[in-house]
Parts: structure tokens; sequence; C-alpha cells
């Protein structure tokens, strides 16, 4: 990922704030703009599961990880705007 990339990512982590872990390209999504998926031990499967548990007091949640595809159009949309 280039630094003007990286850039744009780090402004829409910032606008996020503690929503998500970061914020990164992807070139994987196929017609998919974005992707939420979860990175560390806790899944976002198992975050759902562990917080309905009868008697859950620790709240465990997941590193959200928000990835964006690089070849849509909206990566592209997002790129002007943010220069």
């Amino acid at each position: 990922i280039d630094k003007e990339a990286q850039d744009l990512f780090d402004k829409m982590k910032s606008a996020l704030g503690d929503k998500v872990f970061k914020v990164t390209g992807s070139n994987s999504l196929g017609v998919h703009p974005v992707c939420l998926t979860a990175e560390g031990e806790v899944s976002l499967e198992m975050e759902k599961v562990l917080s309905r548990q009868v008697g859950a007091t620790s709240e465990i949640k997941a590193n959200r990880v928000l990835e964006v595809n690089l070849s849509h159009p909206i990566y592209q949309k997002l790129k002007t705007k943010s220069l």
C-alpha cells in the first residue's frame, strides 16, 4: 500500500475512532467495496457468542479491521476526496 492510501486509511481510522482496530486495503474482496473482519484471537462470531453467555460480565471484543477494496470505484472516489 502506497503512502497516499495509508494516509487515507489513517484518516478513516481517526474518523471511526474505537469502532475499528485498523483500516487497510484489500485486493481480494471481489465486487464488494468493504469488508469488516477481525484480527487477533477473538473473531467477530466468537465475540457475539461470548457476549450472549449467561452471567457474562466482561466485554470481550474482537479487533475489528475495515478492509477497503482497492479496485472498487468507491475507493477511487475516496482517494480523490481525501486530497
